[in-house]
């Protein structure tokens, strides 16, 4: 399962809970970094999501999730 959310954020994939190893997040970018991010599924692979972002490298935020 992919639960995609965001708004005024920054870019993020992470797994939410050890014990739902098969949901993943990514959190968009927004605000002052509005970018598209593409999706792609390969459900013959281990990990069956890719993400790449899409624009220029140099508008990426810092992680404030620390």
């Amino acid at each position: 399962m992919l639960i995609i959310h965001g708004d005024s954020h920054f870019w993020l994939h992470d797994r939410l809970f050890a014990a739902a190893a098969k949901l993943t997040r990514i959190m968009v970018p927004g605000d002052r970094e509005t970018r598209a991010i593409r999706v792609a599924v390969d459900l013959a692979t281990a990990e069956p999501w890719s993400f790449s972002l899409i624009g220029p490298d140099d508008r990426l935020m810092p992680n404030g999730c620390d």
